[in-house]
């Protein structure tokens, strides 16, 4: 039996992807790394393995024996209140990770990052995988900011150490689930005129869609790819 490792259960995303991955993959063993009790999705299929994405230690023991990872972890605040804490989250969280898929190099990875690191810029522009980060547009969003350097060195694990990882980028996500709120709320400053979308981009997309689509970011991913291209 197939078993599969999945960060970040506990979020929107997440738990989408558990209700996904129960239903496409019947013959496999779903393997939850959190630091509380879980999603509350009941399985017979679904083991808890208490631990955080910043315990080395925990990690690896999550990894081991995995076919498949979904790392997801990650903190979603506008204006988060310790942006070194996101900072670490996202991107020692995924260096743990890289650094457990090491020894067990037959697993692959689908990374979750965001289309905020990809698809902006101060002109419309149609660019791939090679295409450099709009770091100067980001630099003042922490969120972003973290996930792009996240994203940087999940791919300097598949140039140098040969990691099988496929990194997804998607957009704001909506539909049942979003306890913490944290893409409605982007749609209620939207509504109220608080934010502005003057070119168009507010591109929402049903969280149940995305979670599928990781998915098939699983199935169908080349190392390194993202999905989708670099658009901004």
């Amino acid at each position: 039996m197939k078993t599969i490792l999945i960060t970040g259960s506990t979020g929107f995303l997440g738990k989408h992807l558990v209700d996904e991955l129960l239903a496409s993959e019947p013959d496999a063993r779903l393997r939850l790394l959190c630091r509380g009790d879980g999603p509350g999705i009941e399985s017979e299929r679904i083991e808890i393995v208490q631990g955080d994405i910043l315990d080395r230690a925990a990690v690896e023991r999550a990894v081991e024996g995995v076919d498949e990872i979904y790392h997801l972890a990650g903190l979603v605040e506008r204006t988060p209140a310790d942006p070194w804490r996101m900072f670490n989250v996202h991107v020692e969280g995924t260096r743990n990770v890289c650094e457990a898929m090491r020894a067990n190099p037959h697993v692959k990875a689908v990374f979750a990052s965001t289309s905020g690191v990809c698809a902006v810029g101060r002109e419309p522009a149609e660019l791939d995988e090679t295409a450099p980060y709009a770091q100067d547009v980001v630099w003042d969003w922490p969120y972003y900011t973290s996930k792009m350097y996240a994203e940087k060195l999940a791919l300097w694990y598949v140039q140098h150490r040969k990691l099988n990882i496929v990194h997804v980028n998607p957009s704001l996500l909506l539909g049942p689930g979003d306890d913490w709120r944290s893409s409605t709320r982007d749609v209620e400053m939207f509504l109220e005129g608080q934010i502005a979308d003057p070119a168009g981009r507010f591109e929402p997309g049903r969280c149940s869609r995305r979670a599928r689509g990781c998915v098939l970011a699983m199935q169908k991913g080349g190392d390194g790819a993202a999905l989708p291209a670099r658009r901004r």
